[in-house]
């Protein structure tokens, strides 16, 4: 047995840092015996980060788990104790490089797409999500109308009346959002399928949605410019796809914007436009690469949006799911 040895004040500089950091993410509510940050333990003693041995007169720092008298040095711990009154309160709790691992509000959610490499995922918005979506949203449109720009408010409401569709896209290494899509569910009538944006929406607030709508509507996408040309749309639009077949919906619909025609509105109409791009004699910045995610073109929209760029205009696409059962 080894002989009680201090080499430092109690508590030592490395467990008040720890202590430091431990009481930025633990709340206060949360008690601790005391203040020393144990590295190991062997029978009643125990040593300190700092290397001071010490006594465990509080029976049980020693030896807490079984994993402890084995050797093993699990990577997670999943901890549970009844407090007064049977009330139950359980943590988990494991080695810092893989608790530090999730980006910033990913713990507990689910990953719904991954990219290759694993830098960016794809998981379904939440309420704290709003004000960086309404970043992206501002760097995506610049030229899209205020008054049809989606803000923290119009987020809410989305993820409000269908939290399935809501869809954030964050950086693994950085625990930024990156992007974004924003669906609803309804019923298309294909012979009148020319709406305003904002009439088909409900003001961007998704009060249209209808759970019993046997089509996905594609309200928004859209990936900060600064991570453009990464393969994030497609998994956007892989997630998507996803959500329909497993909701057993028809298919995903959607007014695109060609965000090319503007260059060239003054001597092409967009049905030229549109038309050269369906031919691939033309490419869009937008609608080539929906038409390359197996997206065709309905039909097109008039007074779709407030947006200069496009004049307009909307381009009404469909994308069928084959795996619909009736």
């Amino acid at each position: 047995m080894a002989d009680i040895q201090l080499n430092t004040r109690i508590p030592g500089p490395r467990s008040v840092a720890r202590q430091e950091r431990r009481a930025q993410a633990v709340t206060s509510v949360l008690g601790q015996a005391n203040a020393v940050a144990i590295a190991s333990a062997q029978g009643a003693l125990v040593t300190d980060v700092e290397g001071n041995t010490l006594i465990d007169l509080a029976g049980g720092i020693g030896k807490l788990h079984a994993t402890q008298h084995s050797g093993v040095i699990p990577d997670m711990v999943a901890r549970a104790k009844s407090l007064g009154a049977g009330r139950p309160i359980s943590a988990v709790t494991g080695r810092a490089e893989i608790m530090d691992a999730p980006h910033p509000g990913g713990v507990g959610r689910k990953v719904l797409a991954t990219r290759e490499d694993g830098r960016y995922v794809v998981v379904q918005a939440r309420p704290e999500d709003a004000p960086a979506l309404e970043a992206v949203q501002r760097a995506c449109f610049p030229d899209l109308s205020g008054s049809e720009l989606a803000t923290a408010r119009h987020f809410l409401s989305q993820q409000q009346h269908f939290p399935e569709g809501q869809l954030a896209v964050f950086d693994t290494q950085t625990g930024e959002l990156v992007g974004s899509s924003s669906d609803f569910q309804m019923n298309v009538d294909f012979s009148h399928y020319a709406h305003p944006f904002m009439e088909e929406t409900g003001d961007n607030l998704f009060t249209t949605h209808d759970p019993r709508g046997e089509w996905l509507y594609g309200a928004d996408i859209g990936i900060h410019p600064r991570v453009r040309g990464q393969g994030l749309a497609k998994l956007l639009y892989g997630t998507r796809h996803d959500l329909v077949r497993r909701l057993n919906l028809r298919g995903h619909v959607a007014g695109a914007m060609p965000k090319g025609y503007g260059a060239v509105a003054d001597h092409l109409s967009i049905e030229q436009y549109v038309g050269e791009v369906i031919r691939e004699e033309r490419a869009d910045p937008v609608l080539t690469v929906q038409l390359k995610r197996g997206y065709g073109v309905w039909g097109i929209i008039p007074n779709y949006l407030e947006d200069e760029s496009v004049r307009n205009y909307g381009v009404f696409i469909i994308w069928r799911n084959r795996d619909y059962r009736a």
